[in-house]
């Protein structure tokens, strides 16, 4: 009767911390896309790029600005930035926007890439005031349909298999 009372007991608490992670697996979704706009402050030009994802974040953001466009500053601390001639290199981590400021001329002509770094999906950034999804992107979706399933039935296949041992 003990036995029977213990294999029941593994059982459950087995039960239990599997409802507990395999739904955790659908909330590291990924990134599914980076947004851009700009603003015009008179001689500055204030640059918008919103992350759309939960936290935690870690997403690379590369943008090319046009010639006669240079990097004033960003929100973002100095050691998430690098300056290459016309090419910023940020790196967001768990944020979901960040600004940067540039002078000269507008930098709504700005080309710019972005990389999931938890998620490993990437893509490219619209245009000023347009947004590009993760469905545009050249990575793939992390996700695969079904696969929570699978991991629940080849659990309790475990647990039948383990109590029947006992």
């Amino acid at each position: 009767m003990e036995k029977i009372v213990g294999r029941i007991s593994l059982c459950i608490v087995v039960l239990i911390i599997l409802f507990m992670v395999v739904p955790s697996f659908g909330l590291a979704s990924g990134t599914t896309g980076v947004s851009r706009s700009v603003a015009n402050n008179g001689s500055d030009f204030d640059v918008t790029i919103k992350i759309n994802d939960s936290l935690p974040v870690v997403v690379g953001i590369t943008e090319t600005l046009p010639d006669g466009c240079s990097f004033v500053s960003t929100s973002l601390p100095a050691d998430q930035f690098q300056i290459s001639g016309n090419k910023l290199m940020f790196a967001a981590v768990n944020v979901t926007e960040f600004k940067y400021t540039v002078k000269g001329v507008s930098p709504s002509g700005s080309t710019g890439t972005w990389i999931d770094m938890l998620g490993d999906l990437q893509g490219e950034i619209g245009k000023a005031g347009t947004t590009t999804s993760g469905g545009d992107s050249q990575g793939g979706s992390n996700s695969t349909p079904g696969f929570e399933a699978l991991v629940a039935l080849v659990a309790l296949g475990g647990i039948v298999l383990f109590a029947r041992k006992m």
